[in-house]
């Protein structure tokens, strides 16, 4: 790995580009740190991007504007070694051989590079969003992706991977998202913590003229502001939920159950559904605008064992919501002169089913292998009867639908306070919109 991402090499920055040095300034034999990286996806908008048959002597023609890059780094590299006796000994033409700064930290991932938001609304854009944080989630999280992510091609604006690469439909980004997370496919996304090659030598640090070089992206010229990929994201994450409004408070009843469940993998849809907790779906072929969903094989996959925990339900009829702009926008698709496709499209912004049914609590889960069990209520007190379960199976932690890491002993706390953190743990999607 050291030889193949030259991260004993420094880097040779000429205003455009980056590329890595003739010779290396540090031994192969040091020390090489790896750490799954945690946080969220960074979001840079809007940017500048170097393309890439980038030439140098024509670089204002080769320098293109992009509303925004996509970082998704799955590993941090931090790489300690022994100055070469050849980088200490060496004066002349020192950054011609040794580059002019060195990465101590290096991000590994993915980078998507998006562009002509102009080119459609801002429902479509904010479609998109929902789509690609949706498609981080299913692929790093394993949560359900979006039942319509087959459907929404039309919104795709155009996104492009580091080597150039379109992915022109909803099916190749979350592909490509997905081999990102789940087969180890990624590239050089980030250098940061940069340090003057020539400060090395005198193993000091100034901190003139440095700020500027704390990162460095590959193709990445310059950009203006930097997000997490949730916060860009925004209220888009609720694109699909504006197709209905109050016109009475729904019922509420509170449940104050706890149980265990194990999830087993299958290519079914209804059983991919149910299994994602979204019941009365027993039939699809009534409803002529929702694709079919074609899941991975699943062979030799681990079961999702889950420790769930229900405190209120909510109960919604016909009675207690009316239909807002999603009426209007049904009754324009029927006048449509393709009315089909137009109503393809008012479901694609709207989604396809409404809850009539939602349980609202906390849900934590791991990967188990061939359980004995599949569902075990838990009475109190919950955590002491917890606990034995998590002990056999070997479990010394569990993690949040966001991938947060929960010790066993934080649960007891976490059992006490649900009330302060609820989450939709359960939509039941009982109603087709079609029914409002």
């Amino acid at each position: 790995m050291i030889q193949e991402l030259k991260l004993n090499h420094g880097l040779f920055l000429d205003g455009h580009s980056i590329i890595p040095s003739k010779q290396a300034i540090f031994a192969e034999h040091g020390e090489l740190c790896i750490s799954l990286y945690k946080e969220q996806p960074i979001v840079y908008t809007p940017m500048n991007l170097l393309s890439n048959n980038f030439d140098k002597d024509n670089f204002n023609n080769d320098l293109q504007s992009y509303d925004a890059c996509v970082n998704f780094p799955v590993a941090e590299i931090i790489y300690k070694g022994d100055l070469l006796e050849s980088f200490l000994e060496h004066d002349e033409k020192l950054h011609e051989l040794y580059g002019h700064v060195f990465a101590r930290k290096v991000l590994l991932g993915g980078k998507l590079f998006i562009k002509e938001f102009n080119s459609i609304t801002q429902k479509q854009v904010d479609i998109f969003k929902f789509l690609l944080l949706s498609a981080y989630n299913f692929a790093k999280f394993n949560t359900l992706a979006p039942l319509n992510k087959f459907s929404v091609s039309r919104f795709l604006p155009k996104v492009e991977t580091l080597n150039g690469k379109m992915l022109d439909t909803p099916e190749k980004l979350f592909d490509w998202i997905s081999n990102l997370y789940q087969k180890d496919m990624f590239d050089i996304i980030s250098y940061n913590d940069l340090i003057p090659v020539s400060q090395l030598r005198s193993n000091s640090r100034s901190e003139d003229n440095f700020k500027a070089l704390l990162e460095k992206q590959p193709r990445v010229v310059n950009f203006k502001e930097k997000l997490s990929l949730e916060d860009w994201v925004g209220n888009a994450n609720y694109v699909n939920l504006i197709a209905a409004k109050f016109v009475q408070l729904p019922n509420i009843e509170s449940r104050n159950r706890c149980y265990l469940e194990v999830i087993r993998p299958t290519t079914n849809v209804e059983e991919r559904l149910i299994n994602n907790n979204i019941f009365s779906i027993k039939d699809l072929k009534p409803f002529p605008f929702v694709n079919d969903i074609e899941s991975d094989n699943p062979s030799n996959c681990d079961y999702d064992f889950l420790v769930k925990f229900e405190q209120y339900e909510i109960v919604m009829n016909q009675d207690h919501i009316t239909p807002s702009a999603f009426e209007q926008a049904i009754n324009e698709a029927l006048k449509n002169v393709n009315p089909f496709n137009a109503l393809q499209s008012v479901f694609d912004e709207f989604g396809h089913w409404f809850p009539q049914k939602i349980i609202l609590g906390r849900c934590f889960k791991r990967k188990i292998p061939n359980p004995d069990f599949d569902k075990i209520d838990l009475e109190s007190p919950k955590f002491e009867n917890l606990k034995p379960y998590l002990d056999n199976l070997n479990l010394s932690y569990l993690l949040t639908g966001q991938g947060n890491i929960i010790q066993n002993n934080e649960l007891s706390d976490l059992m006490r306070n649900l009330n302060s953190q609820l989450l939709v743990l359960q939509p039941g999607a009982s109603s087709f919109f079609r029914g409002l």
